[in-house]
């Protein structure tokens, strides 16, 4: 939701406003993720799987700003925070849908 205010309103007072709350739900993903990985993850497999997890949000980590920075450039802020949006409402879904389908085969 922030990202989305701020993709439509570029002014200060709603940049000093959205971005505390983009950091902090940004890390509280990180640590939900990480520990689903480590939920879903078959106990042999987990160290595999969390180093895989681990060096693939740092990737996108720094690829993030590398990409960020001449796209805000090219398009503005707006279409900028607009993507990163839409790309983070897509993992979201895919989150939900991917717990769910192994909470049914653990149980199952």
């Amino acid at each position: 939701g922030a990202l989305c205010l701020l993709s439509f309103e570029s002014s200060i007072s709603v940049a000093l406003l959205t971005l505390p709350i983009i950091f902090i739900t940004g890390l509280g993903l990180q640590i939900s993720l990480s520990t689903s990985v480590a939920d879903i993850a078959p106990p042999a497999l987990q160290p595999r799987l969390l180093g895989r997890y681990t060096t693939w949000a740092d990737i996108g980590s720094g690829t993030g700003p590398i990409i960020g920075l001449p796209m805000a450039t090219a398009l503005g802020f707006g279409w900028t925070f607009g993507s990163a949006a839409l790309l983070i409402g897509t993992a979201g879904i895919l989150y939900v849908l991917v717990t769910r389908a192994a909470r049914r085969i653990a149980t199952s």
